[in-house]
């Protein structure tokens, strides 16, 4: 069976299964953000015309997962962001933008393949990963 197949399996697969019930003492805090809350939040792109470099506007570091509902990958990844959120325990945002809401977004930051994976800290993108990306090299990305 190819790569492809094997993928397109497990997206149908996981997919098709009930949503998670989450325990209630930890509240998965992953947010998907539209282009509004993304000014307001992490980067305010009306000012990248004046400026050549963005100043993040954060008030702690953030992991922004560039995805597409469609996307098999991306809903692999999916769960294992919300094990990092959890882990976290609430010193990284988690944020997720869907690249076909926010094309301008994606395209601001480099973004050519989904899942994409960027993390910011102290007011600079520290490092980015595409494709599907595990718990502990998103740990790794904050140093």
């Amino acid at each position: 069976m190819s790569l492809v197949a094997a993928l397109t399996l497990m997206a149908g697969a996981a997919h098709a299964e009930k949503p998670r019930e989450q325990s209630k003492s930890k509240k998965v805090m992953v947010q998907e953000l539209t282009l509004d809350q993304f000014q307001q939040k992490v980067y305010n792109l009306s000012d990248a015309n004046a400026s050549s470099s963005l100043t993040y506007l954060g008030d702690k570091p953030a992991i922004v997962d560039f995805y597409a509902s469609w996307c098999g990958p991306c809903r692999m990844q999916a769960p294992i962001l919300e094990e990092f959120d959890k882990q976290m325990e609430g010193r990284v945002r988690v944020c997720k933008l869907d690249v076909d809401e926010v094309p301008a977004i994606a395209q601001r930051f480099g973004v050519m393949s989904i899942p994409t994976l960027i993390a910011f800290k102290d007011g600079k993108q520290l490092s980015k990963e595409v494709g599907v990306t595990s718990c502990e090299e998103l740990m790794t990305m904050f140093g």
